[in-house]
């Protein structure tokens, strides 16, 4: 038997743009496309962390180290400049494997820059999510 498990998550990514009048999409710096293991056009679930919307779209190539966030099309409207994000991949895997597969989770800082890169979920998300 397969199962869809968490394969990575870029957390607490902050929107830089939004463009309405584009196709579609989420655009993101390569840096954190790589460090999260993602492709462009890979399928990927959207969660704001302002209003709470959660919504799927797909990756595009934004310019290295540009820090750039910027959700395109329909998406525009779930977010506003400035709103946090955690940005999702799941991927099928056996189940016997998904017992001991650990995801990718990235810690941007406030201009997208990536401090962290770890293979664990535990309470190391929670000692290292800025104060409200």
């Amino acid at each position: 038997m397969q199962i869809h498990i968490l394969k990575s998550k870029i957390h607490r990514v902050h929107v830089t743009q939004s463009e309405l009048n584009y196709i579609g999409s989420i655009t993101l710096d390569m840096d954190l496309v790589d460090a999260a293991d993602l492709i462009p056009g890979e399928k990927v679930q959207i969660v704001n962390n302002n209003n709470g919307e959660r919504f799927e779209t797909y990756v595009i190539e934004g310019e290295r180290g540009s820090g750039v966030v910027c959700l395109n099309g329909a998406a525009a409207r779930k977010v506003q400049v400035g709103d946090i994000l955690i940005v999702i991949s799941y991927g099928l895997i056996d189940k016997s494997a998904a017992r001991s597969y650990r995801p990718i989770v990235v810690f941007p800082d406030e201009k997208n820059r990536i401090t962290d890169r770890s293979r664990q979920i535990t309470t190391y998300d929670l000692k290292n999510m800025p104060a409200a």
